[in-house]
């Protein structure tokens, strides 16, 4: 009855066919290796950076707000900073790169550039390319695109602020101008009220009421006329820091291919394979052998059938 061979039949397998297996290892690593050298090289840059949490917001006009500002710190929170994450990755920002890039399109900088939160709670950017230079100014450009995206969100905000502040700055000047032409003059007020220095501030009469809301609107035209203000001068500098820790610089050096790296992996690769072949051999083999002892039993085999075989049998052929 036939049996298959154990542990070390197998590796005696291996080691009878050993110039197959170095061949085929050798072959794997040579190609690879010429491979590397004539694939066109692709270069990596990264930046590293964050949208500071603890930014306070600019009082130009009230005077309230001190000039003193305490150190920038990311946001220690990885669903916070995917945000911005969020915010990089919009089509709008692939179509400005595009804008500044032409050379490359919108699906191949997505398929080159990846942004991610690092451990440290920091937007890290990496882009590749087979231009050095190129990949480290897209990867610059995000900490400036973020930076952008936020003031124009500021300056739309404080556009719209300033429009509904003048809207109702427009309906208080009406109210004073109504205000202004229903109140009574001097001439028609009674001779003992001009004697005694005008109308007292709280006796309830027409013209102390006029004055009291005369008084308020005006005081609230004043905050209106502030805010307006304040509101443009946030829309013409909008405060937005985006504070980059590492800034992307040109490589010397190619993340792919690497001729060496790849000749090692590919070389292990044969090697595998050039085993695995060497026992798929052996096997072939071991299986001829069998079908030949099973026709040397056969009485169909006339002599010169029978020579032949044990020829094959004991040539392992």
């Amino acid at each position: 009855m036939h049996t298959e061979p154990g542990f070390l039949g197998y590796w005696l397998d291996i080691y009878w066919r050993w110039r197959l297996v170095t061949l085929t290892c050798l072959c794997a690593a040579v190609v690879a290796y010429v491979l590397s050298l004539v694939l066109t090289p692709v270069y990596q840059a990264t930046s590293v950076f964050y949208s500071p949490q603890n930014v306070s917001a600019p009082d130009y006009v009230a005077g309230t707000a001190t000039m003193a500002q305490t150190a920038f710190v990311p946001i220690a929170e990885e669903k916070a900073a995917s945000v911005s994450i969020g915010i990089l990755r919009s089509q709008d920002i692939f179509r400005k790169l595009v804008d500044e890039f032409p050379e490359r399109s919108v699906d191949q900088l997505r398929k080159s550039v990846d942004i991610d939160v690092s451990r440290e709670f920091m937007i890290e950017v990496v882009a590749r390319d087979r231009d050095p230079q190129l990949a480290a100014r897209i990867a610059n450009r995000f900490p400036d695109l973020l930076r952008e995206f936020q003031q124009d969100q500021i300056r739309n905000h404080m556009n719209a602020v300033a429009a509904a502040a003048r809207t109702e700055l427009e309906s208080i000047d009406l109210r004073l101008a109504g205000l202004r032409s229903s109140s009574p003059t001097r001439s028609d007020k009674p001779a003992d009220t001009i004697s005694t220095g005008g109308i007292k501030a709280n006796d309830g009469s027409p013209g102390a009421l006029s004055g009291a809301a005369d008084g308020e609107l005006r005081a609230t035209a004043s905050r209106l006329r502030a805010v307006v203000l304040e509101a443009m001068t946030q829309s013409r500098e909008p405060a937005a820091p985006v504070v980059v820790v590492q800034k992307a610089t040109e490589s010397e050096r190619p993340i792919f291919p690497i001729p060496l790296l790849n000749a090692i992996v590919a070389g292990i690769t044969g090697l595998a394979f050039g085993c695995y072949y060497a026992l798929f051999c052996a096997y072939l083999d071991r299986r001829r052998q069998v079908r030949a002892v099973r026709n040397l039993t056969s009485p169909a085999v006339d002599d010169d059938g029978l020579a032949m075989l044990r020829q094959a049998v004991r040539t392992g052929s």
